[in-house]
This record gives C-alpha cells, structure tokens and sequence, in this order.
C-alpha cells in the first residue's frame, strides 16, 4: 500500500464513526419521530436525540364558574351571610352622583365635574340595603368583599372589575381607619347603609351584587341578586 492509499484509509477510519451517526439519526428521525419529552441536538455531525431533563410546561385554562339559577334573586331580596342577614332594597345605576357626598367618594382616574358627576364612559352603582346580626355574638364583615359580577345567558359568572368606593354611614374605626368598609355589628344589631361602586365599563352581561366573598359560588348562601332598576 502507497502513501496515498495509507492517507485515504486513514480519513475513512477517522470519518466512519461520525458518519454512522449521521446515518443513524437519518434512520431514527424517519422511523421514530420525536416525542414530546425529547429535544434534539444537531451538531456538525449530524442530530442527536436525547431525553428532555424536565417535562415542558403547560398550562390549562381556567374552568368557567358556573352559577344556579336557584342563587339568582331579584330585588327586594333577602340573603344571609356569615349570620348576618342582608336585603337589598334599592339600586341605582348612572352618572350621577345624586345627593352623596363628593368627598366620601375614592376616585381613582375617574373624570368627574365639580359635584362629582362623572363624564367618562364609567357608572356609579349605588346599592341601599339593611343589615341585621342574627347571632348573639359580635360580628365583622368585610362588605367590600361583596362584588358587582357579570352573568350570561349561560349563567356563566366573570368579575366586573367594580370596586367599593362608598358606604354611609362612615364605619368609623379610631383604631384603624382603613377598615372604614368593615361593618361591625353587635349581637342582634340592625343597619341600614348604602354602598357604592363606580362599575369601569358596561356590563358583558347581566349585571348582579354577589352578597358573600369570591370564590363562595357553589355555597348554599351564596346569592346574586340582579341589579336592574325598578
């Protein structure tokens, strides 16, 4: 064997492996495709497959929260909540500010005029109701926890976005002013209020005060109450 014939053979000897591989991926990728869980690795020599260390992320959409027609009330209606009893008399829907007053009000980026009527695409929604403790010990209940919620023809529930900005009488609390939307009650106490919330857009649905806290939809004393004006 020549020098040459000795060069040649050496280069096969030293390209033979890499092109094994380079068949044997070809073989791999025709007859067994990549799963998920593999991922490729493709170098100059060809693609390597190899088992993924971590299994990818997916993420599933959250399931529709669906409501009973039973949990569905009109006004005046009548729901209890944590033993205190609430009925929910009166509403009112519009820009007007009517006779609240300015000041007690939590704007945010509303535009609003000098009495504080707002002049942007917003709506007050101003609930009137009557609390009452049926229990003999004292009670706390977060009514700003109580949302303005849409409901569609499949009774299909989404949040408005609406927050409470409003409540009269003043909860007043010297030792902690920042529950002014905590209304306390003593055993047996009775208390009319009126709460309001400035509603950011028109409703995608029916519009309804769910009287309970977020999440407490498949409760039996979980109650909408549909906030249409009579």
């Amino acid at each position: 064997m020549n020098e040459r014939e000795e060069q040649d053979m050496k280069h096969i000897k030293k390209t033979m492996p890499a092109l094994i591989l380079v068949f044997s991926g070809m073989l791999l990728a025709q007859h067994f495709p990549v799963q998920a869980g593999l991922i490729v690795e493709e170098s100059e020599t060809g693609k390597k497959i190899m088992e993924q260390s971590a299994e990818p992320e997916t993420y599933a959409p959250e399931p529709d929260i669906i409501i009973k027609d039973e949990n569905k009330k009109e006004i005046p209606a009548k729901a209890e909540y944590e033993g205190v009893s609430f009925e929910i008399e009166s509403v009112f829907i519009g820009r007007e500010i009517g006779d609240h007053d300015k000041d007690r009000i939590d704007f945010w980026e509303e535009e609003v005029d000098e009495q504080g009527n707002l002049l942007g695409e917003e709506r007050y929604v101003w609930i009137s109701l009557t609390a009452k403790n049926e229990t003999e010990q004292e009670k706390e209940i977060l009514i700003n926890s109580f949302r303005l919620v849409n409901v569609s023809e499949k009774n299909v529930l989404t949040g408005t976005g609406a927050e409470m900005r409003y409540i009269n009488p003043e909860q007043k609390l010297a030792d902690n002013p920042s529950k002014r939307f905590h209304c306390f009650f003593a055993p047996g106490e009775e208390k009319s209020l009126e709460v309001g919330y400035i509603l950011p857009e028109e409703p995608e649905g029916e519009l309804y005060y769910h009287i309970g806290v977020w999440g407490t939809f498949e409760n039996a004393d979980c109650v909408l109450v549909h906030l249409e004006e009579k």
